[in-house]
């Protein structure tokens, strides 16, 4: 159970859309004496970082909606299920926003039971958030990627070439070519380069 020091990080926007989710996290977390800490998109989770120190546990809420930059909110949901332990769940405010690749994308890396929908039954969305405030879920799916596939899939989304990316990690460039490699079919990809067309 998370102690009174604990928090559930919620990735989304305040928008009309959201604001009935949101305001169900808040009364939860209210009563659950959980600190719920909003942040906008990655940038913003990035730069309040250093306030989830490893000794706080937290879950997290990861909102999909019509303007997320799809790799960059891929690349911090797998942080966050790392950083979280698998204490995660992923709100798509709308089902249009999906197209059938990130639906296999999604159902690769999150449990069906961590994936709430705007159009689920309200007590069905609250029981999953007191199952998140209480460090009740689970996301271990079968797609466990190891830190450094983290790191080689944080840097191609960021854009960083493979001669660059063997420098920092300190490895052979075949080396990271077959890191992708593997990360892309652990992720149900031909190659990371689907990742970043969608």
């Amino acid at each position: 159970m998370l102690s009174k020091n604990g928090y559930l990080l919620v990735l989304g926007e305040r928008n009309i859309e959201t604001l009935g989710f949101f305001s169900l996290i808040d009364d939860l977390s209210y009563l659950h004496s959980t600190h719920a800490v909003y942040v906008r998109d990655e940038r913003d989770f990035f730069r309040r970082q250093p306030c989830f120190r490893e000794d706080v546990s937290f879950s997290a809420i990861v909102c999909i909606s019509a303007n997320i930059f799809f790799p960059g909110w891929f690349n911090t949901f797998l942080f966050l299920q790392r950083k979280t332990r698998g204490r995660i769940l992923i709100y798509i405010n709308d089902e249009r926003y999906l197209c059938d690749k990130k639906k296999r994308l999604i159902s690769r890396i999150a449990n069906t039971e961590c994936t709430l929908y705007s159009s689920m039954p309200v007590n069905s969305l609250r029981v999953a958030l007191v199952d998140a405030l209480n460090g009740r879920i689970r996301n271990d799916h079968a797609c466990h990627l190891s830190l450094r596939e983290l790191s080689i899939i944080d840097g191609y989304i960021k854009g960083v070439k493979a001669p660059a990316q063997s420098v920092l990690l300190n490895v052979n460039v075949k080396t990271i070519y077959q890191h992708r490699k593997n990360c892309a079919n652990k992720l149900g990809l031909k190659s990371l380069k689907d990742l970043t067309r969608m």
